[in-house]
C-alpha cells in the first residue's frame, strides 16, 4: 500500500535530569520529525521525566500525490468512508508499543508512561488502547503485591475461562488512593491478544450481572468509556 518505506532513525530523546521515574512518548504530525518536539520538551521538562520523540518513517503518501515524507502510515483520502492503511497503522502501533515495552524494561512502571501527540497520533493511540479494559469493583489491596497475576487469575475464575488470559499489564488507575468509605479505584488492564480481550468482554456480557463478595463488578472497554454517554447506552452484547 505504502510503496517503498525508509526505516526511521532512532528517536530524539531528552533524558531526565535525575533518575527517570516517568516517561513521555510524543508523536509528531505528518511531514514533521521528532527533533523540534524534543527541543520543545527540553524547555518545559520535569527533572524525573524522560521525553522520547520518535521519528516516523519516510514513505509515499497517497493523499499528497504520493510524495515521500515522514508519515506514521499512508493516508488514502480525507473522506471518512475511504480505505485505510490497516497494515501501516498496525505497523506503527506496534513500533510505539515496542517503545513503551522498552521503557518498562528500563524500570519505568507502565502507569507512569504517557503517550501523546497530534494529527495521526489519534489513530495510533486508539489502536494501542483497543486491547484495554477496566475491571471495576475490586476492593483496594486485594491484589497484594502482584496485581497482574491477581487479575489474570481473577478473570479466569470469574468468567470460567479455559486458561488465564495473557496480560501485558494490570494496575490501579492513577487516582489518589481512596479513603475506606470511598469506592475502590478500577484496574486498567491491557490484554495481550485482541481476540482474548473480545472473548473476555463477550463472556462478561453473556454472564449478565457480575458480582464479587456480594458487590457488583463491571468490565467496560476503554474505548467504550471514551464514547459519548448517549452512544455508550447503545452498546449491547452481540447476542442481544
Amino acid at each position: 500500500m505504502c510503496g517503498n518505506i525508509m526505516s526511521a532513525p532512532l528517536p530524539a530523546i531528552v533524558p531526565a535530569a535525575c533518575r527517570a521515574t516517568a516517561a513521555v512518548i510524543f508523536l509528531h504530525g505528518l511531514g514533521d520529525t521528532g527533533h523540534g518536539w524534543a527541543e520543545a520538551m527540553a524547555g518545559i521538562r520535569t527533572p524525573y521525566v524522560k521525553y522520547i520523540c520518535p521519528h516516523a518513517p519516510i514513505m509515499p503518501v497517497t493523499l499528497n500525490m504520493k510524495m515521500a515524507m515522514p508519515s506514521w502510515f499512508d493516508i488514502i483520502s480525507l473522506n471518512p468512508d475511504a480505505e485505510e492503511d490497516e497494515t501501516g497503522i498496525k505497523r506503527a502501533a506496534e513500533s510505539i508499543k515496542a517503545l513503551i515495552d522498552q521503557e518498562v524494561k528500563n524500570g519505568i512502571p507502565s502507569h507512569r508512561i504517557v503517550l501523546g501527540g497530534f494529527s495521526q497520533c489519534k489513530d495510533l493511540e486508539s489502536r494501542s488502547r483497543r486491547n484495554n479494559i477496566r475491571l471495576i469493583g475490586i476492593g483496594e489491596g486485594e491484589e497484594g503485591n502482584r496485581p497482574m497475576e491477581f487479575v489474570s487469575n481473577f478473570l479466569r475464575d470469574l468468567l470460567n475461562l479455559k486458561e488465564k488470559p495473557l496480560l501485558d499489564r494490570a494496575h490501579r488507575s492513577l487516582q489518589p488512593k481512596p479513603r475506606p468509605a470511598q469506592p475502590p479505584r478500577p484496574f486498567i488492564i491491557r490484554v495481550h491478544f485482541y481476540h482474548i480481550r473480545e472473548q473476555i468482554l463477550q463472556t462478561a456480557c453473556q454472564n449478565g450481572k457480575l458480582t464479587y463478595k456480594g458487590k457488583p463488578l463491571s468490565l467496560p472497554s476503554i474505548l467504550q468509556l471514551a464514547r459519548p454517554r448517549k452512544e455508550r447506552s447503545l452498546v449491547k452484547c452481540a447476542n442481544t
